[in-house]
């Protein structure tokens, strides 16, 4: 299975070319989402969809777990 190039790279090479520009908006940290999100945590109203769990030794499992398309949710890495 081909790779995809990340599309930060994209930005840069399609400048050379002369094509379109490339433009990736950046989420800002807004105070007032944050305190509404962890609110919404606190109550239990809002919970994460974790799938898996793996430890930093095994990043390389998680990573192949991803690529298998079959998570459903998010996958941690648990850092010590």
């Amino acid at each position: 299975m081909a790779q995809n190039p990340p599309l930060a790279l994209l930005g840069p090479v399609f400048r050379l070319v002369g094509a379109k520009r490339v433009a990736f908006p950046l989420p800002k940290a807004n105070t007032e989402v944050i305190e509404f999100l962890g609110a919404r945590l606190e109550r239990g109203e809002l919970r994460p969809v974790i799938d898996r769990t793996y430890g930093l030794d095994d990043i390389v499992e998680a990573f192949r777990f991803v690529e298998t398309g079959q998570k459903i949710g998010n996958v941690a890495l648990l850092v010590a």
